[in-house]
C-alpha cells in the first residue's frame, strides 16, 4: 500500500460524514416543541391532561387591574391618578 492508497482510504467516507453531520446540524436547530403551538384554523388551545386550558406560564399579581370590572365604574373608561392612587394605596394597607 502507497501512501495515496492509504491517503484514499481515509477519506472515501468523507463526503458520507459531511453530509451526515450537515443533515443533524439542521434537524438539531429546527428542533421545536409541537406540543404547545396551535394550528392556523383551528381553535383548539393547549390542554392539560384532564381537559382544563393548559395556563402554565409566569404570572404576577403586581396590579391594580381587578379580574372582573367592578360594577361602580359603569361605563367609565380610565382612572384618574387619584384613583389609581387610592387604590394602591387601599391594596398595600
Amino acid at each position: 500500500m502507497t501512501v495515496e492508497e492509504g491517503s484514499f482510504m481515509k477519506c472515501r467516507h468523507l463526503p458520507l460524514l459531511v453530509l451526515l453531520s450537515l443533515t443533524m446540524g439542521a434537524v438539531m436547530t429546527v428542533q421545536v416543541d409541537v406540543t404547545t403551538q396551535i394550528r392556523p384554523g383551528t381553535t383548539n388551545l393547549p390542554r392539560t391532561a384532564w381537559g382544563d386550558p393548559d395556563l402554565q406560564g409566569v404570572w404576577n399579581n403586581n396590579t391594580v387591574v381587578p379580574l372582573e370590572r367592578p360594577e361602580a365604574l359603569g361605563d367609565k373608561d380610565f382612572l384618574s391618578d387619584e384613583e389609581v392612587a387610592q387604590r394602591l394605596n387601599k391594596y398595600r394597607n
